[in-house]
């Protein structure tokens, strides 16, 4: 994978209290404690923020863009935002269960010791985007383009990845059982030797070594 760039902040960000999501377009701004969920909001435009500490769970946003901004401590579960951009953008140590960011565009996105069972990011277009440490039980990555994505270390139990595009994904480091795979979306993934063990096994192959 080329080299991931991070967000660029601006040195000063306006501490900023928002009243509500709808029609959000914020620049160089500093979001703490903001408590707005189950909001529905037709559009959101995000650059060069920080998100702190955030409740925009089960919130539903037509258009949403992030550039340059880094997001900690929230809770975005249930969160509806299709065909999302996100650019130079980095979520740490959030909850986003059951989130849906489908149809989106990621570039240059880390997801560090988040929370992302049951998430779905169908159809999505993946660049320079890597999973730290992540819990993705059961979540869907169909018809994804995840061409050079990195999981470290993540737990992928239960993950799908049918119809994916897998070349350059890197999963070697990571944990988990029943991975949802086909033997087509399979090429160029790279496993670990159990892992390989375990796709070969659910292929209906039979290893066995040569004999003397």
């Amino acid at each position: 994978m080329s080299k991931q760039r991070k967000p660029v902040l601006t040195r000063n960000l306006d501490p900023t209290t928002i009243a509500d999501l709808d029609d959000l377009d914020l620049n160089s701004v500093l979001i703490e404690r903001s408590a707005l969920p189950k909001q529905s909001s037709s559009r959101m435009h995000l650059d060069s923020a920080r998100i702190l500490d955030a409740d925009w769970s089960e919130t539903k946003v037509c258009s949403l863009t992030w550039l340059d901004v880094e997001c900690d401590h929230s809770q975005l579960s249930l969160v509806e935002w299709p065909e999302a951009h996100l650019t130079r953008v980095v979520m740490r140590d959030s909850r986003a269960t059951g989130m849906r960011l489908e149809n989106a565009e990621f570039q240059d996105v880390r997801f560090v010791g988040c929370h992302l069972d049951y998430a779905s990011f169908t159809r999505s277009k993946f660049r320079r985007v890597t999973f730290e440490q992540c819990r993705l039980r059961d979540a869907d990555f169909g018809g994804a383009d995840l061409e050079g994505t990195v999981f470290l270390e993540c737990n992928l139990q239960g993950v799908t990845f049918i119809g994916a595009k897998l070349t350059g994904t890197d999963i070697a480091t990571c944990s988990g059982k029943d991975i949802r795979i086909e033997a087509l979306d399979v090429r160029g993934l790279i496993v670990s030797s159990q892992q390989a063990a375990a796709f070969a096994k659910l292929f209906g192959l039979v290893i066995r070594d040569a004999r003397d």
